[in-house]
């Protein structure tokens, strides 16, 4: 691993905690970079983002794409609940759980086990399904290895 940010071509395990760098670190790399004449920004964060992502090792994609699929699992996990206009704390007690473990799951944060998996699931009136990746990245939705599935 590198000791520099993204930007100047390190990993995000420079950045703080093995994690994709927040704006704040973004900001600082893209400045100091720039005094140096080493980075130039467009004007669309699609290309700066893409930029970033393509100065990461082969090593660090796996990490980002599995945090890009855990919270996108969150994200389902979340719109379902709203479609259903349920609260977290209703939720919660369908599960048999508190609300901070709703709250945990919508945010992508902690680990939750198997048994809280399938019963939010169940909860939502969904069932979680392992599809393969290669499925996934004919519907776009590369990466993700838990589905909620009506």
């Amino acid at each position: 691993m590198a000791d520099t940010g993204p930007v100047g071509g390190g990993s995000f395990s420079a950045c703080g905690r093995g994690r994709p760098p927040g704006p704040v670190t973004l900001i600082w790399f893209i400045t100091h970079n720039a005094e140096h004449g080493e980075v130039t920004v467009g004007t669309r964060f699609e290309d700066f983002v893409g930029d970033v992502e393509g100065s990461i090792p082969p090593e660090d994609r796996a990490e980002l794409e599995a945090f890009r699929a855990l919270h996108r699992f969150a994200a389902q996990f979340r719109a379902r609940r709203r479609e259903l206009e349920l609260t977290q704390v209703e939720l919660a007690e369908r599960m048999g759980v508190d609300q901070a473990e709703v709250s945990r799951l919508e945010r992508a944060a902690g680990n939750p086990t198997q048994q809280t998996l399938l019963r939010a699931a169940a909860a939502l009136g969904m069932s979680l399904a392992l599809v393969p990746q290669d499925a996934e990245d004919a519907e776009g939705d590369a990466g993700a290895t838990l589905r909620a599935s009506a």
